[in-house]
């Protein structure tokens, strides 16, 4: 049976597309798979049939600034591309697998990896990884390049219930891969996933896993961390960040709290002596994070004074640690995104909100965390207005861009899928029930698939959502199109796919 759960997933408010409108643009050369589509029309005639306040185009522009210089989003998501190609594609160029039999093969998988994680937004939705798993799959099985078999282990190979074995496999293909000195920065993202395999396995039941085999891989992963910050160039910082904040929730399930986690990462960090901008980068995330966390997510009136002062605290620390990160590297997005989430908190003046909001963008324009960012900060309840216009203004610029690879379209339904009463089959009948909630899924759905048709996730996603809202026949010609190939992460249940495609066919 089909059961209508987010898993996961996120939505806000919206409007969607009554028709198409002006000449499709030209084609990307940083987006190559993308086919030729004309802009979104904004449905502001929509709006106008609602309670929500009528936003002009006009008046977007001028309300809601939100830099997308093209040429400028180009060439720098082409220099991203050159540098995961630098860091991929290059050393299996200098090795012995470049002649290889299977070489060629080899070549399209990693470049095709390569250019799905270029993409600084959910890189495993969307077309481009979908082209990287058709590539690393057509890989002939003699294939014994390093990476690529660390490639496919990681991204192929179905794991139904983690366990020991599957830990001894995943550190061959670690070991293999680390033997070649060929891919520091690689090699630490497959031994933190290794070192957090191995601290969960030992926290299982009954496991045969030892203090002794924790130490060991803690052990390896530092030293995996020092040789990618010897090797690694400012390009590369900001995923050894993302790597001490995961590192950060690691150690938190071993009861310790976040700022303690932090101190234990930190210290490390500058025996290694690592760069300023990514210790005051982290800091400044962790310290974020911890203020909340004293507050809570509540109105401010049930926030008692202790909480709030350690809230306001932690926010002024991190916005320290954040301005120095950003003096330190400008050209790097991190501290800029963040510091929005201190001015939602300290209660920044619009202009300060909006100079970190554009330094946020012009350093990365398809930078969708920032955007989800400035959009909390207008939300009624924190800086914006009252009748939520400047909410729905913003989330209306954001689908104005067309910005698809960068996801940009799809900060208007964060909102939404978020507050969605998961489990709670009235309520979520209740809210979809309106329909125009679900103008805006159509308008960012239908965007993207023209220019993205063949996008699986994309295709899958919105049958899923068509099927919520019982908008049958949206469903059902999205089934038709997927066939028996939907992106299973929207209907994971035995047999879900299956009951929501017949049911789809009969009530269409």
């Amino acid at each position: 049976m089909f059961r209508p759960v987010i898993h996961g997933v996120a939505f806000v408010l919206a409007f969607a597309p009554s028709a198409m409108h002006g000449q499709a643009p030209p084609i990307d050369p940083s987006d190559p798979l993308a086919k030729p589509a004309p802009p979104v029309k904004l449905p502001l005639k929509e709006i106008l049939l609602t309670s929500a306040p009528f936003i002009s185009l006009k008046e977007l522009d001028e309300k809601y600034p939100l830099p997308q210089d093209p040429e400028r989003r180009t060439k720098w998501r082409l220099a991203i591309l050159q540098h995961q190609l630098d860091k991929h594609l290059a050393p299996f160029e200098a090795g012995a697998g470049a002649k290889a039999p299977w070489a060629d093969q080899a070549r399209k998988a990693i470049k095709a990896y390569c250019a799905a994680n270029a993409r600084t937004a959910a890189q495993r939705d969307g077309v481009y990884y979908q082209e990287f798993l058709k590539a690393i799959r057509a890989v002939a099985q003699s294939c014994n390049d390093p990476l690529v078999a660390y490639l496919r282990h990681r991204h192929t190979t179905a794991v139904t219930n983690y366990d020991v074995k599957r830990l001894r496999d995943d550190g061959a293909a670690l070991d293999a891969l680390r033997a070649t000195k060929s891919y520091p920065v690689p090699v630490v993202h497959a031994s933190h996933n290794y070192r957090n395999a191995v601290r969960w396995l030992h926290r299982s039941p009954k496991t045969a896993i030892t203090e002794a085999d924790v130490a060991a891989a803690d052990e390896r992963y530092a030293s995996d961390f020092a040789a990618a910050l010897a090797a690694a160039k400012p390009a590369d910082w900001t995923e050894l960040y993302d790597l001490c904040m995961l590192e950060v929730e690691m150690l938190m399930k071993s009861d310790l709290s976040r700022l303690e986690a932090w101190e234990r990462v930190d210290a490390r960090l500058k025996r290694q002596k690592a760069p300023s901008w990514l210790r005051d980068t982290f800091a400044g995330k962790v310290h974020v994070q911890a203020g909340w966390e004293a507050r809570g997510s509540g109105p401010g009136a049930a926030v008692d004074e202790d909480s709030y002062t350690t809230f306001r605290d932690r926010l002024k620390k991190a916005a320290a640690h954040l301005e120095a990160a950003w003096k330190a590297e400008p050209s790097l997005d991190t501290p800029a995104t963040t510091m929005l989430y201190v001015a939602k908190g300290l209660g920044f003046p619009r202009k300060e909100m909006e100079s970190w909001f554009r330094r946020a963008m012009e350093t990365n324009p398809d930078n969708f965390a920032a955007c989800e960012a400035k959009k909390d900060w207008l939300m009624p309840h924190w800086h914006g207005s009252k009748d939520h216009g400047d909410v729905i203004g913003f989330c209306l610029q954001c689908a104005k861009t067309d910005n698809f690879y960068g996801k940009l379209p799809y900060v208007g339904e964060v909102m939404i899928l978020r507050s969605m009463p998961i489990g709670d089959a009235n309520n979520l009948k209740e809210l979809t029930r309106s329909g125009f909630h679900f103008l805006f899924v159509k308008m960012v759905a239908d965007g993207h698939i023209a220019r993205y048709p063949e996008d699986r996730w994309a295709r899958s996603r919105y049958a899923f959502l068509a099927c919520l809202w019982e908008k049958w026949d949206i469903a059902h010609e999205q089934f038709e199109v997927l066939g028996e190939s939907p992106w299973t992460g929207w209907f994971p249940h035995p047999g879900e796919y299956a009951d929501a495609k017949a049911m789809a066919k009969k009530k269409k």
